[in-house]
Parts: C-alpha cells; structure tokens; sequence
C-alpha cells in the first residue's frame, strides 16, 4: 500500500533530526532527503540534487550512492540536455525563473527512465506572491509533463520545520495552484512518488542508466 512521501532539504543534523519527527508525526513515510548527509536513519531515502554542469560526469561519481537523482535546469537548453541523461531520476520544475525550462521533449526523454518533475512548494510559495507568473509556468510544465504520460511528484522541499505541511495540504496545493484533480494531486503525493522509489521500477529501468556510468 503506497504511504505518502515527502522529500525535504535540511541545512544541518540538527535540522535534520526534527524536520524528520514532524514528518513521521504528520503521516510521511518514507522522507526523501536531499543534502550531504553521511548517515541517514531509518524509512529515509538520500536524493541528489544536482547543477546541470555536474551531468554527467559528477553524477557517475554519485549514482550508485542515490535513490533519486535531480537536477535544476535554469534554461530549455539545460533541460533537454539533463534529461537526455539516462542517470537523471527527475528535474525541478522552473519555480524561480522568467519562463519555463521544460517541455514535451524533456517530457519524453525523462519518460525513458520512469522519471519525473518534482513540484518543489515551499520553494514556489518564497517566489509566487512576487512574481505570479511562476505558478502559469509550473501549471504548464505539468500538463505538459501529464500529456507525456510522465507524472510529477509534489513535494514540500523543506529547509525547515516549519515548512513541513500535512500531506492533504501539498495535495490542496496541487488542486488549488496547480488546477488539478484531487485524485491526480493525491497520486502525485502518494502513487507515483510511491513507485519512483519502489523495487519495482528499479527492476523495469536496470541497466537503463548503465551505459552512462
């Protein structure tokens, strides 16, 4: 039965071990983590979030290492490049930028390896009162993602306690700001990031990402 996820950004151990007690408490389970942590405690997940220069030579370094692989293109032309990489999991979605770095065919090179587009909210709600076009981009990139047949994951991205929410609230973040379905938000919250981890589609996508290490 998949549990919903969440993937969080802690900036110290300290951090780390609080951010991970209000998860569990508020029904996560398990919590992806991204930063350089050497020792992760149990019903956690490491997650790699890497610059787009880093691909793929930093990221063969790394692979082996991460459950999930990401990158943050700042341009359509770092997107189209980091996801023709079979060793990316997944990109951020264009949260902070003039207009969006993501299109069908990232959308379709990502889909080669099961990947996805994380939806990162705590960091689009920093950035979408100042400049709301970011939530039109984010609305675009994931219906473009969902023609695709490649499902987003939504994820808090939390760099501390207090932006870690209950999971129905990342699922009203996809209905109310990304004009989705509760069904399709709650799969993206639950189902899919569910699968994006399991064994399951590492059995479907080994050997997938080989040729590049």
């Amino acid at each position: 039965m998949p549990r919903y996820i969440d993937i969080i950004a802690p900036e110290s151990e300290e951090q780390l071990e609080s951010m991970l007690n209000r998860a569990f408490s508020l029904g996560f389970g398990p919590v992806g983590i991204v930063g350089d942590f050497p020792d992760l405690p149990k019903d956690t997940f490491r997650v790699t979030l890497m610059e787009p220069r880093g691909i793929p030579g930093e990221a063969r370094k790394v692979r082996s290492r991460t459950k999930l692989l990401l990158s943050l293109p700042r341009t359509l032309e770092e997107a189209r490049r980091v996801t023709f990489s079979k060793l990316v999991d997944g990109v951020v979605a264009s949260y902070d930028t003039p207009r969006p770095n993501f299109d069908y065919v990232c959308a379709k090179q990502l889909k080669r390896n099961e990947g996805t587009l994380l939806i990162p909210v705590s960091w689009m709600v920093r950035e979408m009162f100042e400049r709301p076009h970011i939530i039109r981009n984010v609305r675009l990139e994931v219906g473009i993602a969902m023609k695709a047949g490649l499902y987003p994951v939504i994820a808090s991205m939390a760099r501390d306690t207090r932006e870690i929410v209950p999971p129905r609230l990342l699922v009203s973040f996809g209905e109310f700001v990304l004009d989705l379905s509760r069904e399709q938000a709650k799969s993206m919250v639950k189902d899919f990031p569910s699968y994006l981890i399991s064994e399951e589609r590492r059995i479907r996508t080994k050997g997938v990402a080989l040729d590049e290490v």
